[in-house]
């Protein structure tokens, strides 16, 4: 379970609780290999719309449609799956960072 904290992200499952900064959770989840990011339009963006991306989602990490539409608008993704996309991978590597993975 990933809720919002004031520094980032807090992971918890109960017995595990640990916090970690938004862009630490983003570098761990691009981590991975080039083929695990094919497909991910947040991989490729650039520093600035990563940082912007993990500012919303210190602010919120559940948005709703519209703000994930307006997001997609001022970062100018291609879509708002592209936005949902990246939240989605937040929420399962905050998930895996406490040990669900």
């Amino acid at each position: 379970m990933a809720t919002r904290s004031g520094s980032g992200v807090l992971s918890s499952d109960g017995l595990c609780v640990r916090s970690f900064s938004a862009s630490e959770v983003l570098r761990l989840t691009l981590a991975g290999s080039e083929e695990a990011n094919a497909g991910r339009w947040y991989a490729t963006a650039s520093e600035a719309a990563k940082g912007k991306l993990c500012e919303a989602y210190k602010l919120e990490p559940y948005p709703t449609d519209a703000q994930m539409d307006k997001l997609s608008r001022a970062l100018r993704a291609p879509s708002r799956e592209c936005i949902r996309t990246f939240y989605h991978s937040m929420h399962v590597k905050a998930q895996e960072l406490c040990g669900h993975g």
